[in-house]
């Protein structure tokens, strides 16, 4: 809590100094005859607008601005004043060394407070984030839902099993030896007689080997006798 209101209480006075570095930008700018206290003028002008914009809206680059031209306005004034001092014969107007010690005057605190609240971390630049600049890849936490509601949908699926578990070949290795039997006596020019009798070998064969009563359907003999 004490940390905030030093901090709120910091940025209070560097409104102030801003405020006043604008004033005196504004004055130098148009008082000042040399092109050099014309361009000091302009530097604090510009400070002074960059320290309202960056305190009153939490600009980063603004602030940034802000100390950079307060360092140099506060370097130049110092300049001036000592060239002032060793000029000789010694300047007896007052005017620059009033302008040139108010701007000195503004120019440093605000310069050395501003660089303190960067090197503490105060002044963070924010991040900006669009839609081009967003993370190509989600976090796992955020993934994680997703993931577990892909796998609790699939659980319910029916999953597809080939070949079915209770699939038997309707072709026996006995049916295409006594395929090819009949082929081979075909080829070989034997008649229908031939031919009947290799399908009742086979016929014989099966119910030799799997036990087949005289309930189980007959097998029907290729070609059919002749009538």
């Amino acid at each position: 809590m004490g940390e905030r209101i030093r901090v709120r209480n910091s940025q209070r006075l560097l409104q102030f100094f801003a405020l006043a570095l604008l004033a005196l930008g504004t004055l130098n700018v148009l008082i000042q005859g040399g092109w050099a206290g014309k361009l000091v003028g302009v530097a604090s002008l510009a400070a002074g607008i960059s320290g309202v914009l960056g305190l009153s809206l939490s600009w980063h680059r603004a602030l940034m601005s802000f100390t950079l031209l307060s360092w140099l306005v506060a370097l130049s004034a110092f300049a001036s004043l000592l060239r002032l001092a060793l000029s000789r014969p010694i300047q007896t107007n007052p005017l620059p060394w009033v302008s040139w010690l108010a701007n000195l005057l503004l120019a440093l605190p605000a310069a050395v407070l501003a660089s303190t609240m960067h090197i503490l971390r105060v002044w963070k630049p924010s991040p900006m984030v669009t839609d081009t600049t967003a993370p190509l890849v989600e976090s796992a936490a955020d993934c994680e839902p997703v993931e577990t509601t892909a796998v609790a949908a699939g659980a319910g699926a029916p999953q597809l099993a080939w070949p079915p578990p209770h699939y038997t070949p309707s072709v026996r290795s006995a049916d295409v030896q006594t395929a090819l039997r009949v082929g081979a006596a075909m080829h070989s020019g034997r008649g229908p007689s031939g031919l009947q009798g290799i399908v009742s070998a086979s016929c014989a064969t099966d119910v030799a080997r799997h036990g087949l009563n005289s309930t189980a359907p007959t097998v029907p003999v290729w070609p059919p006798p002749p009538s």
